[in-house]
């Protein structure tokens, strides 16, 4: 996937072998409800790559073919050539099944990516965000999630279940059986993947090393109703040397009036509290409606004025406990890699 002479990339460059790859589609194991050609790509960017990636994995049986059909159909010194023998070589059953499970992983955190990039995203939605991310991998890799939902890996372990033979020059290269995957095949696929869940889990606590007081901010998110809370108070008292009953009361008192701005004025999540903490500090309000912890804790890190903190999940380094799929967190549709 990441040299100049990787199948997909010898595919995307080739009028050619496009028009092979989609015709291949028609007779694909699995067919799509869409048909595509495009495996483009863009080298310096992570998120460009995961799209050729989840389609190599959606439409093996066409790259196969496709493989196939340059061995025989081309002369030997033709570069393509070289390259559709080496992708023979390398693939299998755990070298593929390696593949999907990178592609699930790519795909969550992709989402992620394509998130932040957006100007009109709300940097008050990442605690909740991430709190998925963090969820959603750990159902798919340590709960076993990746092979009894909808996803990349689920696909290709369809694919590997029955046979699928090739002719090259002659020979016959088959992959799959009617046995599937052989568990100690799964089980190193899926112990690399808990490598990389570890691993991410390490660069988040790594990146933001004060997460759980950040993650705490998450309390200022403006849902249509009020959050408990739990321990965020706490955490942010104690940091910010406020009262916990005063920063509590104080945020409850405010609460609807930052709503009601953000929702009247359309303006952020930050703004909203700003706004609303303003009014408060008025000559005429002050008594009734204080503000000085509030105050104080948004003055710490701005966090009032800007609600710009980079909010994450407490604990990342803990596994959840539980079992089923996380129910916000929607499964992988095919179309989502298209």
């Amino acid at each position: 996937m990441r040299n100049n002479a990787s199948i997909v990339i010898r595919i995307e460059n080739s009028v050619c072998f496009k028009r092979w790859f989609k015709a291949s589609q028609e007779h694909a194991f699995v067919k799509l409800d869409v048909a595509i050609q495009n495996l483009r790509a863009a080298k310096h960017r992570f998120d460009s790559w995961v799209k050729p990636l989840g389609r190599l994995v959606l439409f093996i049986d066409s790259i196969l073919s496709v493989a196939a059909r340059i061995i025989n159909e081309r002369a030997d010194d033709d570069p393509a050539v070289a390259t559709a023998k080496h992708f023979f070589e390398f693939v299998n059953a755990e070298t593929l099944l390696q593949a999907a499970m990178m592609a699930d992983a790519a795909h969550e955190t992709s989402s992620i990516i394509r998130t932040c990039d957006s100007e009109q995203f709300d940097t008050a939605e990442m605690s909740d965000m991430l709190v998925a991310w963090k969820q959603r991998v750990t159902f798919l890799f340590f709960q076993n999630g990746v092979a009894t939902t909808e996803s990349f890996t689920a696909h290709m372990i369809k694919f590997l279940s029955k046979p699928h033979v090739y002719t090259i020059k002659g020979k016959v290269k088959s992959i799959g059986s009617l046995h599937g995957v052989p568990q100690a095949v799964y089980d190193r696929c899926l112990s690399r993947m808990k490598t990389w869940h570890r691993l991410g889990l390490s660069v988040l606590g790594a990146e933001f090393p004060t997460f759980e007081i950040w993650s705490a901010f998450s309390i200022f998110k403006l849902r249509s109703t009020m959050g408990v809370g739990g321990d965020a108070f706490e955490r942010l008292a104690t940091a910010f040397g406020v009262d916990r009953a005063f920063l509590k009361s104080q945020y409850e008192d405010h609460y609807s009036l930052a709503q009601v701005i953000k929702n009247n004025q359309g303006v952020s999540t930050g703004e909203a509290w700003q706004l609303a903490v303003a009014k408060s500090a008025r000559s005429d309000q002050r008594d009734r409606h204080p503000t000085g912890a509030l105050s104080q804790v948004g003055r710490s890190d701005g966090a009032i004025h800007r609600i710009r903190l980079t909010f994450v999940a407490p604990r990342l380094g803990s596994c959840p406990k539980a079992t089923e799929q996380p129910a916000h967190t929607a499964p992988l549709r095919a179309r989502d890699a298209l």
